[in-house]
C-alpha cells in the first residue's frame, strides 16, 4: 500500500474509534442522568388529597392550605423539607386540612382551578372550610404573591395564622368566589386555562 494512502487510513481508523468512544461515554451518561425524584411529604404533617381533602375540611369546619407542586421544581423540595422539619408550622397544620397537587400529575381540572394565581410553582393558596379561596393572604412577595420563600419560614407562618380566623364557618372574613367543578367562580369568572407549570428558577415543571 502506498505510504501516503496507509497513512490516511490510519488516522481515518482512529478519528472513527474516537468519534465512537465519545458517541458511547455521552449515550451512558445520558442513561445515568436521574429523572425527577419524586417529592415525599414526609414527617408529621397529614397531608391529604384534592377530594378527600375538601370533605374533610368542610365537614370539620376547617380551612385548608392547599399547595401546588412539581418534582421537577428545586424549590418545591426545598419547601417540602420546610414543612417536614418546623415545628411552628407543624402545630398551625394540625389545625387545618393539609392538601398537596402536583401541578404535573393532576388532572387539568384541578390545575385550571388556581390558573387565576399564577403559573409558577411552589405556590401556596387557603381556602374556607367550604372550598372558596381567600385571595388576600399572601406572601407579600409582589412578583410570586403566593409563593413562600423556604428560608424565611415566618411569612408562611403568618400567612397560616391568619387562615386560621377562616376556620369553624364557611362565612369568616372576606368572601371571594367559589371555585366548583366548572371551573367557574360563584360570580361566574372563568378560570383561565393553565399551561405547564414554570419553576421559580427559570424552568418548567
Amino acid at each position: 500500500m502506498d505510504t501516503s494512502i496507509e497513512t490516511a487510513w490510519r488516522q481515518l481508523t482512529a478519528a472513527i474509534a474516537v468519534v465512537g468512544a465519545v458517541a458511547a461515554v455521552g449515550a451512558f451518561a445520558f442513561a445515568a442522568r436521574p429523572a425527577s425524584a419524586e417529592i415525599r411529604f414526609e414527617g408529621p404533617i397529614r397531608w391529604t388529597q384534592w377530594d378527600s381533602g375538601l370533605k374533610t375540611a368542610a365537614a370539620r369546619k376547617k380551612p385548608v392550605l392547599l399547595l401546588l407542586f412539581t418534582d421537577s421544581c428545586p424549590k418545591c423540595t426545598l419547601l417540602g423539607e420546610l414543612f417536614k422539619t418546623n415545628k411552628d408550622v407543624h402545630k398551625l397544620a394540625s389545625e387545618m386540612v393539609m392538601i398537596h397537587v402536583n401541578s404535573g400529575t393532576a388532572p387539568m381540572a384541578v390545575v385550571n382551578r388556581f390558573a387565576r394565581f399564577g403559573n409558577y410553582v411552589p405556590r401556596i393558596v387557603f381556602l374556607r372550610p367550604d372550598g372558596s379561596t381567600v385571595d388576600e393572604i399572601t406572601s407579600s412577595n409582589a412578583g410570586f404573591p403566593y409563593y413562600y420563600q423556604p428560608s424565611r419560614p415566618e411569612f408562611l407562618i403568618a400567612a397560616m395564622l391568619k387562615a386560621k380566623g377562616f376556620g369553624g364557618s364557611a362565612n369568616g372574613g372576606k368572601r371571594t368566589g367559589k371555585v366548583g367543578a366548572s371551573g367557574k367562580t360563584a360570580t361566574g369568572t372563568a378560570s383561565k386555562p393553565a399551561g405547564p407549570a414554570a419553576r421559580l428558577d427559570g424552568g418548567s415543571g
